[in-house]
């Protein structure tokens, strides 16, 4: 298991205002032995699936990544991932309406969601001090992360504390991840230069298999959800 150590740099005014995973939110995010079913989806839209689960059915217990976006063609603002071969039932999936950025995590009935015990805000950095939000920087091992800009794109990256999307580039239990080493997953889409308002950010970390989503708020809006 990962050591947590409270490395974390706070950029103070770069974004001021999150909504955490607990938060109310419109979307439906269902998680059934063979499916992932999402509902309240914007009608004729599209939603990010997101999840990573372990099948320990066998003697060796098999990992399952999943990072898709998923479309509603027939408008009735549900969309379902059938993955092939079933779902998992230890696992934690995320779901973002592309749309709107209404977000939501969920596990399988049986399965407790934990979430991450430091907020998701201290994860988000400024390389040089400024309010550039370009980088992740965390205590864990391994972490996958999700960011969706509404309406625009979703990237994903696999990142292992030491390996090489880690930025410092050693086992020194600090994962550093820059922004634009995330991955499109529209094709033939780049890496966004930064984090800005409105990105919908989600971390799972692998290894303790905890979670946390937030949406990034402009410096003066809002409360804490």
């Amino acid at each position: 298991m990962s050591r947590r150590i409270p490395v974390y740099l706070i950029v103070a005014a770069a974004v001021c205002l999150f909504a955490d995973a607990r938060a109310a939110q419109a979307l439906s995010l269902r998680v059934e032995s063979d499916a992932v079913v999402v509902s309240e989806v914007t009608r004729g839209g599209s939603a990010v699936i997101f999840g990573v689960a372990y099948d320990v059915s066998g003697s060796v217990p098999t990992r399952m990544r999943t990072a898709t976006i998923v479309r509603d063609d027939d408008g009735d603002g549900t969309v379902r991932y059938e993955p092939p071969q079933g779902v998992p039932r230890q696992g934690i999936w995320g779901a973002v309406d592309f749309a709107t950025g209404a977000v939501q995590l969920g596990s399988r009935p049986g399965y407790r969601l934990m979430l991450l015990d430091e907020p998701l805000e201290r994860s988000l950095q400024a390389q040089d001090g400024s309010a550039r939000l370009d980088r992740f920087e965390r205590a864990v091992a391994f972490a996958e992360i999700l960011v969706v800009r509404p309406g625009q794109e979703a990237w994903t990256l696999t990142a292992s504390e030491g390996g090489e999307n880690d930025d410092d580039h050693f086992a020194n239990d600090n994962l550093v991840v820059p922004v634009d080493h995330l991955i499109a997953l529209s094709p033939g889409g780049k890496a966004p230069v930064r984090l800005q308002a409105g990105d919908v950010v989600l971390l799972i970390d692998t290894d303790n298999m905890r979670a946390a989503v937030t949406t990034l708020r402009g410096q003066n809006e809002g409360a804490r959800q």
